[in-house]
């Protein structure tokens, strides 16, 4: 059981949402499922629209899987980088006030000079503003010289050019003003609230306040929470890639979609077996974690312990007597195909040695 898709055109001005409220019915009078219960008729086939440009992010397949990218996994990584960059701006800004006291001189100066407060907040921002955009161009430059080693990590082939068209730019060139603005807008006020004649007689004492505290807080809490989110993927990602998969993968290759005759496959079997290296083979349906599925009614017998009496659709693959050998599988109960069973004369295969 897997899924097809078909791409469709609608008519101008045909509300999409109509037609899928009528591709329940479509499949009702239409498709031969007369073989199946009622109470799976329904889910067993069923048609949906989805738009062309939803298809790469968040069309799911019939298995839940993403045909393409994971909008969720984008939203989680933005949420990352926001938090990231929350991080930054409090440093900056506690760091920014901490040392206020230091350019309180100058501010008392300007102000002699005639500098109005508006013309120091727009100063001090745009120095904050400046130093954004110098760290956004060097942190570029350092995307495109580490680009080639984190190529070669993930097996991927891009560059940074997406980043300089289009909406993308916009936010390039958006998140700089944006950090920057939030970073400087606070300290710019505190050093723009000074007063010529406290800075001259020297009484100016440093900024404090509970925006300050504030910010360390959150900014501990954050950096906290983020390290724990990091040590947990790790664990998991380190996981997946240690645990067992139920059978042995290393050095097992597959050949699909080839025309399945029990004549030819047992000649194809005898001379691989000839071929030095090659330990086994086996003919099966489908392999191991493939996302096809195949199902068959089964009846549950009244006496069955642990289970519900009646029928049910459970998935299932056919394979020849090789199989569990092959690919090392360790039965957790039952008994392995027993000798001289031979799969169906028809139908496609897949071989695996």
């Amino acid at each position: 059981m897997g899924e097809t898709a078909v791409y469709a055109r609608l008519r101008p001005g045909a509300s999409a949402s109509a037609v899928e409220t009528r591709l329940a019915d479509f499949v009702r009078r239409r498709a031969v499922l007369t073989q199946l219960p009622e109470d799976v008729r329904a889910g067993f086939l069923t048609l949906r629209l989805d738009p062309v440009p939803a298809i790469h992010l968040q069309v799911k397949t019939f298995n839940q899987r993403k045909m393409g990218g994971d909008v969720g996994t984008l939203g989680i990584l933005s949420v990352a980088a926001l938090l990231i960059l929350g991080v930054a701006i409090a440093n900056y800004t506690n760091l920014a006030t901490a040392q206020a006291i230091n350019r309180a001189r100058e501010v008392g100066i300007r102000k002699l000079a005639g500098a109005r407060r508006w013309q120091l907040v727009a100063l001090f921002t745009g120095e904050s503003v400046g130093l954004a955009m110098a760290a956004t161009l060097a942190a570029l430059a350092m995307v495109e010289v580490s680009l080639p080693a984190f190529q070669a990590l993930v097996d991927r082939s891009f560059g940074i050019a997406p980043l300089l068209h289009g909406g993308l730019l916009a936010v390039v060139l958006g998140t700089p003003l944006a950090v920057g603005g939030l970073g400087g807008l606070y300290p710019a006020l505190v050093l723009s609230g000074y007063r010529p004649a406290e800075v001259l007689k020297g009484s100016v004492a440093p900024a404090a306040g509970r925006l300050r505290g504030v910010l360390v807080v959150a900014q501990f809490a954050i950096s906290i929470a983020l390290i724990i989110a990091t040590a947990t993927v790790l664990r998991q990602v380190e996981h997946a890639r240690t645990a067992k998969l139920g059978f042995l993968p290393e050095n097992l290759y597959m050949v699909s979609d080839l025309p399945f005759d029990a004549h030819r496959a047992a000649t194809m079997k005898a001379e691989l077996a000839k071929l030095p290296g090659i330990l086994g083979a086996t003919f099966s349906g489908l392999a191991p974690g493939s996302i096809d599925q195949s199902m068959s009614l089964m009846t549950v017998p009244a006496d069955a312990h642990g289970a519900t009496p009646g029928q049910t659709y459970i998935a299932e693959f056919s394979a020849d007597p090789d199989f569990i050998a092959t690919y090392g599988v360790e039965l957790k109960a039952g008994v392995a195909l027993p000798p001289g069973w031979r799969p169906p004369a028809e139908g496609g295969g897949a071989m695996s040695g």
